[in-house]
């Protein structure tokens, strides 16, 4: 039998009795997905081109995982307050991230100005705090989403400090909260205000629903609604994705105007096609999407603007399969912990949820936090969740807190920790995935030949790597023309063999690649303005037309490949392409 967990609330007021543990039924799906989580981020380290930054940011999700092991192995002897003291912590690391953001942030710029009082107090901060405004800020959408993460660990350190009698620090943390709350507005993050709105109406029903003296029949009505928002969140995002008024919609909503993430969301799809198994590797993202998605020669967005898509991006769909059962698992041993008449247990277990709930609404929109150096935050909410799913079965609280069938439960986790595993091994086996690794290993190959030694300006445009053969891009082509020869409409091997091929001046194989990509996939970003390069340079210029007008190209993507042709001497190339946006320019006006 493992070692009882302690509780001090508990030991005073409730008889404890021993009881066959039965949390590590619970924790096994957790463990396993947090160690299925990191072996894809390893691949990602393989993967990625630049094994530097993929290294760190490896190390960086270990620093997480050793976050939830040091809150675990804390919360062993007594998780009231293990959790109490690391609920003020967490206020003030939240208040020193507001305070920093606060007096960091230049509130003169334009993007504020929709939220006029807003702006006025940053600008009367910012009058006390010149040389400060100067200094580097967090942004604003990564300000918010951790503020969304901590707050409510700060609220229950604030409680606990309070039912403790600690009434200094808990007044003391009641003004923190209050700072706390400042710069989650001042944040101007919308996607943090929806986390946080979202994330306090699941974390009260939480806390009601396993209370005491609630009829079951309302639980059941709860239950349902929560379930069916869930659902429609999911599809809202399918629609905004796929329909085009529901993506102007949400650019309203959320104020874009550089670019549309519903577009993003929907131009990032090929790339995870691209990187299935693998992902594109762990800190590529930003020369990844430029290379191969907007075709810039330049650094232009840092992640997808979607946590789930951008673990897919750079983890592959292995590792978003496994987030995926981690989060749902993580809830189902936080509603059986939550069976537990110490209404503190409850309350913490509710507060948990909450943390996870903002977590995921607001990485409905954001990846910040995923792509930032301040990742290890993420797995806060892990760690809490360990602590209190560990003492299910350790310490016994009457019928509630016991669980009804624990061989029920034993079976759950079993299918709960091997789920991924075995969904991961199906991708592999499913009709057409040795076409589609073959692709992936190509897309690997290609990108870490050439953006492992690609720089601008020292190298102006990727296409003068593949000219001048500064690259072997061979095993590339090999996996591609092996996908092509299981599965001739692979859209991977068919968009990145014509993309090199345009490259080397093959202007005819590019054309047939890429009208085969076009055929299957009509939709996709990166085949069309390529494809209407073809016809450009061709001189079929109302073909060229059709195929870009769809396309945002005011990143400069058609001025660089003007400059192109003229550097490599085809100046009536280059010119047909400056007519065919001449005319595209005139027709969209």
């Amino acid at each position: 039998m493992t070692p009882v967990v302690h509780s001090d609330i508990l030991s005073r007021n409730i008889n404890v009795e021993s009881r066959v543990n039965v949390s590590n039924s619970f924790l096994t799906p957790i463990v396993m997905g947090i160690l299925i989580f990191l072996i894809t981020a390893l691949v990602g380290v393989w993967a990625a081109p630049d094994r530097s930054a993929a290294l760190n940011r490896f190390a960086l999700f270990i620093v997480g995982v050793a976050l939830i092991g040091g809150i675990t192995w804390g919360a062993k002897r007594n998780v009231e307050t293990t959790l109490g003291v690391l609920g003020l912590v967490c206020s003030f690391l939240a208040v020193g991230l507001t305070v920093h953001y606060l007096l960091t942030v230049n509130w003169a710029e334009n993007e504020i100005t929709r939220f006029p009082f807003l702006q006025q107090i940053g600008l009367w901060l910012n009058s006390y705090n010149q040389e400060l405004s100067e200094l580097q800020n967090l942004h604003k959408n990564i300000t918010g989403g951790i503020l969304v993460i901590l707050f409510p660990f700060s609220l229950g350190g604030t409680i606990w400090a309070w039912s403790r009698n600690y009434k200094f620090v808990a007044i003391f943390s009641l003004g923190m909260l209050l700072v706390i709350l400042l710069g989650l507005i001042m944040s101007i993050s919308r996607g943090a205000w929806l986390g946080f709105g979202f994330g306090t109406i699941y974390g009260a029903y939480f806390y009601w629903r396993f209370g005491k003296g609630s009829r079951s029949r309302l639980k059941w009505v709860g239950d349902f609604i929560i379930l069916t928002s869930i659902l429609l969140l999911c599809y809202g995002f399918l629609l905004i994705v796929t329909e085009p008024q529901y993506k102007e919609y949400l650019n309203r909503i959320m104020g874009d105007s550089v670019f549309s993430r519903a577009d993003l969301w929907l131009d990032s799809l090929p790339l995870i096609q691209d990187y299935w198994y693998s992902g594109s590797g762990l800190g590529s993202t930003t020369m990844v999407y430029s290379s191969y998605v907007f075709l810039l020669h330049v650094p232009y967005l840092a992640h997808a603007h979607n946590l789930f898509l951008q673990i897919a991006l750079e983890q592959g769909i292995p590792g978003l399969i496994t987030f995926v059962f981690l989060i749902i698992f993580t809830i189902w041993g936080l509603s059986y912990a939550a069976r537990n008449e110490n209404s503190l247990i409850r309350l913490f277990c509710a507060l948990t949820t909450a943390s996870i709930a903002g977590l995921v609404i607001h990485g409905m929109v954001e990846a910040g936090i995923y792509a930032h150096q301040l990742v290890p935050v993420m797995f806060l909410p892990f760690g809490f969740a360990i602590a209190l799913i560990s003492i299910i079965g350790d310490t016994h609280v009457s019928a509630t807190s016991s669980v009804s069938n624990p061989s029920l439960a034993h079976r759950i986790a079993i299918i709960g920790g091997l789920a991924p595993s075995l969904i991961i091994v199906l991708l592999f086996l499913w009709p057409g995935s040795s076409a589609t690794l073959q692709a992936n290993l190509g897309a690997v190959a290609q990108t870490r030949a050439e953006l492992a030694i690609y720089h601008w300006p020292e190298w102006p445009i990727q296409d003068e790597l593949r000219r001048n053969q500064a690259v072997d891009l061979t095993p590339a082509i090999n996996h591609y023309k092996t996908a092509l020869s299981i599965n001739p409409d692979n859209l991977t091997a068919l968009r990145r063999l014509g993309q090199i091929e345009i490259s080397l001046g093959n202007y005819d194989a590019a054309q047939h690649y890429l009208e085969a990509a076009y055929r299957v996939a009509p939709d996709q970003r990166a085949t069309r303005q390529m494809l209407g390069e073809i016809y450009a340079i061709n001189g079929n210029v109302p073909e060229a037309i059709d195929l870009w007008q769809p396309l945002d190209l005011r990143q400069g993507q058609l001025d660089a490949r003007q400059w192109w042709y003229y550097h490599i001497g085809s100046d009536d190339m280059a010119d047909l392409i400056k007519q065919t946006e001449t005319q595209l320019t005139q027709t969209n006006q």
